[in-house]
């Protein structure tokens, strides 16, 4: 059989190549059959051959019919010619027309199998098609084809030369199903390929219901690739700012790197408000996106008593550098600036409606290949919404040297002294301080404060059995071009003070010294019980630092100042203005002991581990009590006591914990006496505050999202368009999470004691594979009252999306309901219902 089928095969392929079907007359026999499984190539060089070969192949069988000049392809046959392919269950050649149809038949279950065609690049799922080679005219009955983000429905295409698709009876829709869940109907659609898409009077189809939202004519892009168009913004009405037309604008697409979107609102009652946002990114070399907005909010009239007028603004600017593109040097940049009240007025993200602070900086660092120094250049920003302080550092530089460790000339054993290492260290600082609504007014500048300081550290390590001891030395200069004066004024009797021009150079050194070791613990059980063994580290330290008295006259970095009528005088420093300060006053040999403690133990191995290897539990993470004692002192010699621990329970569940305690006894008003706790109440030392902190996570993977996570990041494109829409993004991977914070803070300086706790709550529930719904709330017990709580829900609707976000009480009260399509073709098309926080005093 398989001889046989050989044979014919051959002949069927002799005949094709040297008599081929459009030209023979030599073959007697009207038909010819071919079995599966076959490629035919189409010999060239003949006359009116074809410009390429034609591939055809069919999994059930080929018949040939040389009188007529048609063949016949049963059973997934597959026809190839230069850039057209076509895939049928059944297809007929015709080569006096140099045409083929395709038709659709049902496969042994009974299910529809369509023909499929591509064109260059273009896609077409049909019941029928005709198509001619040379000419490459055809006409396609009830098509589907893909164009750039949206997909075309027609119930008769005809394709011209220039490649020109004519529609008729259409449907434009971005839902990828064979029968979509919503789309454009026109009577007549024309497609130009990697263009634009035009048609005639159309109207919104849902479901097969029609509606009456209805369009005279229809525009969409059609180009791969980013494209720039008008962003149409959305209407409605505010109670207290009218009516409105908002994130309306114009998208930019600024070439294959940079994008910009500007958006404005537009309120009756004259509020309004711009923003721009712009992305950038060249692979493997950096990425950023820049952030910037402006809102004019005016509430009420002038005439009448609530009105109020608030003027916002923000900056945010985010750049990352990839590490291998430049790996001396980097350059990065997260710029967060606000007016102080404009997330509040404008955002609905909670993050940002309650922080309180806002940081900024810009940094650029270099190093040097096989060299030891370092250089770094910092812009940084710090603001405090609440305070309404921001300090600024334009710049903060320093310059480094590594440790360099002495080296002896002679090889062989090391020498002594080649532990001793030397480092360095300078820091230039300009720093200003002012108010949020005076950061770009000149005034702000008037308190600038600058300066230089070097460090020299000299340090060594050696270890003398189990006790590593360290000895250093460190020397620190500052350089100022300011000092402060202080006088007294008896007429006023108050104490005022005077920033004199003084090119100055304070100095200091301290030197110090520790031991420390550590001691193990182990306690071991039998193998058959669930705990194998205990272990207890114990991480003792000591340490001394000794520095003389820079108070001292002889040094001139302190003076005296009378305070008062009675003639009491008080001491300062000449660089209590300094930005790095002066040096201290007050000599100073202080004993330093500390002890750290972690606690571990091993159970059996986990249920179906085959390596037998024991489990390993952290008890204790990490467990430090620390104290000191100044011997340079006359009375108060002890240091506060501060203990805190740290541990991870089941590992989603971690504890932390903190305390100080005072040795001293205390006054009426809070000054510590010279009389120890232990002496006069038995204890070791007075609580001053105590802070605890509880936090308890879970989440939940599947086995199937956990390996799809894993093996499957999406393509670049898909990434790109997280990158580019990350508060748009929806995780589904995640079925469920949950965590709980619990904070509780007791403080106690005097008599009264000041205790604060709250708990809060956040977690989001996949409920199905389309409705996920989150939520964030809180309690706080010392108000008794919740905090910030907020409701979302989200729903995938396949080819839309609805998204409603609601807080139902506090100042922020307010919902959000969003149902749009998902596709950025149609992202217009959209319904949004909303009651923002400011129409509630309405």
């Amino acid at each position: 059989m398989l001889q046989v089928r050989s044979i014919i095969q051959f002949l069927n392929i002799l005949i094709l190549c040297f008599c081929p079907l459009y030209g023979i007359s030599q073959v007697s026999d009207s038909t010819m059959a071919q079995t599966a499984d076959t490629i035919i190539t189409q010999k060239q060089g003949q006359n009116d051959a074809l410009k390429s070969p034609v591939h055809y192949t069919a999994t059930d069988s080929i018949r040939f019919d040389v009188a007529e000049k048609l063949v016949y392809l049963y059973g997934s046959a597959e026809i190839q010619y230069e850039t057209t392919t076509l895939k049928a269950p059944y297809i007929v050649i015709d080569w006096n027309t140099n045409t083929l149809s395709a038709e659709t038949r049902p496969d042994s279950t009974g299910k529809p199998i369509k023909p499929v065609f591509k064109d260059d690049g273009e896609e077409f799922t049909a019941s029928g098609i005709r198509y001619n080679f040379k000419s490459k005219k055809g006409k396609i009955l009830e098509v589907i084809t893909r164009e750039g983000d949206g997909y075309v429905h027609g119930e008769q295409v005809k394709k011209d030369t220039s490649n020109v698709y004519y529609i008729r009876g259409g449907d434009y829709t971005t839902c990828d199903h064979e029968d979509p869940h919503f789309s454009l109907h026109a009577s007549k659609l024309k497609v130009i390929p990697n263009d634009k898409i035009i048609t005639g009077p159309a109207y919104l189809v849902i479901e097969h219901v029609p509606t009456p939202l209805a369009l005279p004519f229809g525009y969409f892009p059609n180009k791969q690739g980013k494209r720039s168009g008008i962003l149409l913004p959305t209407y409605g009405e505010s109670k207290g700012l009218g009516f409105f037309l908002k994130d309306g604008g114009y998208y930019f697409a600024l070439g294959k790197y940079m994008d910009l979107q500007v958006r404005g609102d537009f309120y009756s009652r004259g509020s309004w408000g711009a923003r721009t946002s712009s992305s950038y990114r060249k692979r493997y070399r950096f990425s950023g996106r820049v952030d910037l907005g402006y809102s004019y909010l005016k509430f009420s009239d002038p005439e009448f008593p609530d009105y109020s007028l608030r003027k916002d603004f923000f900056i945010r600017w985010s750049h990352q550098q990839d590490p291998k593109a430049r790996p001396l040097s980097r350059f990065s940049a997260n710029v967060n600036i606000n007016s102080g009240t404009y997330f509040r007025n404008n955002s609905y993200n909670a993050n940002d409606v309650l922080s309180n602070e806002f940081m900024s900086s810009i940094g650029y660092s270099k190093s040097w290949n096989q060299s030891p120094f370092n250089f770094s250049m910092n812009l940084k920003h710090r603001q405090n919404t609440q305070t309404k302080v921001v300090n600024l550092s334009l710049p903060d530089m320093s310059f480094s040297m590594n440790r360099l460790n002495l080296k002896s000339r002679t090889p062989g054993k090391k020498r002594w002294y080649e532990s001793i290492g030397i480092s360095y260290n300078m820091n230039f600082k300009n720093d200003v301080q002012t108010y949020d609504s005076l950061m770009f007014s000149p005034s702000a500048f008037d308190n600038i404060r600058l300066g230089v300081r070097h460090s020299i550290p000299i340090s060594a390590s050696f270890r003398i059995g189990y006790v590593t001891i360290s000895p250093s030395l460190t020397s620190n200069m500052r350089w100022y071009h300011q000092i402060t004066r202080k006088t007294y004024d008896p007429d006023t009797r108050t104490v005022t003070s005077e920033t004199i021009n003084d090119l100055s150079a304070p100095w200091d050194y301290t030197a110090n010294a520790s031991m420390t070791t550590k001691i193990y613990g182990i306690k071991e059980f039998r193998e058959k019980n669930y705990i194998r063994a205990i272990r207890h580290v114990v991480t003792p330290a000591l340490n001394f630092s000794i520095r003389p008295d820079f108070g001292d006259s002889r040094y001139g970095y302190y003076d005296e100042v009378q305070i008062d009528s009675t003639g009491r005088t008080q001491v300062y420093s000449l660089y209590e203005q300094g930005i790095f300060g002066g040096p201290p006053n007050g000599k100073s040999g202080l004993l330093s002991l500390g002890i750290q403690n972690n606690l571990e133990m091993k159970v059996r191995p986990a249920t179906g581990d085959t390596t037998g290897t024991p489990r390993k539990i952290k008890l204790i993470e990490n467990l430090a009590i620390g104290t000191g004692y100044d011997l340079a002192k006359d009375s108060l010699q002890w240091s506060r006591i501060a203990m805190s621990a740290r541990t991870s329970i089941f590992k989603n569940v971690n504890l932390t914990f903190n305390s100080v305690y005072d040795p001293y006894v205390i006054d009426t008003i809070g000054r510590n006496l010279n009389r120890l706790e232990v002496n006069e109440n038995g204890r070791l030392g007075r609580l001053v505050n105590f802070n605890t902190g509880l936090n308890f996570g879970l989440a939940h993977h599947s086995r199937e999202e956990r390996n799809k996570n894993t093996t499957n990041r999406g393509t670049e494109e898909e990434r790109e368009q997280v990158y580019r829409n990350r508060d748009g993004y929806i995780d589904f991977s995640m079925p469920w999470s949950m965590n709980v914070s619990y904070n509780l803070t007791y403080s106690k300086p005097v008599s009264e004691a000041l205790i604060t706790q709250s708990l809060g709550l956040t977690g989001d529930l996949k409920i199905t594979s389309q409705w996920k719904t989150g939520f964030s709330t809180g309690y706080d017990f010392k108000n008794n009252q919740f905090t910030y709580t907020s409701v979302s829900v989200y729903r995938d609707l396949h080819c839309w999306d609805m998204s409603f976000t609601w807080i139902p009480f506090g100042f922020r009260q307010s919902y959000n309901l969003t149902i749009k399509v998902k596709s950025a073709v149609l992202q217009d098309l959209k319904l949004t219902r909303r009651r923002d926080w400011y129409d509630q005093q309405y």
